[in-house]
């Protein structure tokens, strides 16, 4: 997927902001509110992890260890693909990987390509989003384990589920999860399709935005693209 493609927001929510028909900066949301428009944005931040892997890594806050690999190590030269990936921590334990060029956020829309390996154990991934510290933050989780994608709730240390869906997952295929976040709304998509939308005033607050693997799941992630239309 390219990653040269339009800044989509939905109708009416960015009225205040100077519309143009053809931006082509940063990612499709797949209208996940309502009709969409075009907006401008602010910036936006585009990681494919073919740069060097010292360099990547210098650009995320690192938690769990995290390591850049080849995806097909045996693939011919020319041909392999770079991603991010965790690279040691308990079989217990949390990895996140937070960017941090992007500061905190307030709206934001960010897409990334998770994939994990069907030999992996446990295999939840996904994205973290409004991280303000370890004890309050969002994550949307891939859990192949039972095919749902489920957007989670981390407030003053406590875990809820407040939102999920049942998904086609297919083990070491590349899946795309989109985020949106316009004041206290949240969506989410999975493969284009609109599966999650939530409110909640928490989401009100600024935070970081990453990558989140647990229970020891060996998980790859690539062509991370973050927006911020502000």
């Amino acid at each position: 997927m390219s990653l040269r493609e339009e800044v989509c927001f939905p109708q009416g929510e960015f009225n205040k902001v100077k519309m143009k028909k053809h931006i082509t900066i940063g990612l499709v949301l797949y209208s996940l509110f309502s009709v969409s428009q075009v907006a401008l944005a602010k910036q936006t931040w585009k990681i494919d992890f073919e740069s060097a892997p010292e360099a990547t890594l210098s650009r995320f806050s690192l938690t769990g260890g995290w390591t850049v690999m080849e995806e097909h190590p045996d693939a011919p030269r020319g041909k392999k693909n770079k991603v991010m990936a965790p690279s040691q921590f308990t079989s217990k334990g949390t990895a996140i990987a937070l960017f941090n060029e992007g500061g905190d956020l307030k709206d934001l829309a960010m897409q990334a390509r998770v994939l994990i390996p069907k030999e992996t154990k446990n295999k939840m991934a996904g994205l973290i989003f409004k991280y303000r510290n370890d004890d309050n933050y969002f994550f949307i989780e891939i859990s192949a384990e039972d095919s749902f994608l489920r957007m989670y709730k981390v407030d003053h240390g406590n875990v809820s589920v407040i939102a999920k869906a049942s998904i086609a997952f297919a083990a070491s295929q590349w899946q795309r999860i989109q985020i949106f976040v316009k004041e206290n709304r949240v969506a989410c998509a999975f493969n284009g399709e609109r599966l999650l939308q939530v409110q909640d005033n928490a989401v009100l607050n600024a935070g970081k935005v990453g990558f989140i693997v647990r229970g020891g799941t060996l998980a790859l992630f690539d062509n991370l693209v973050v927006v911020d239309p502000r």
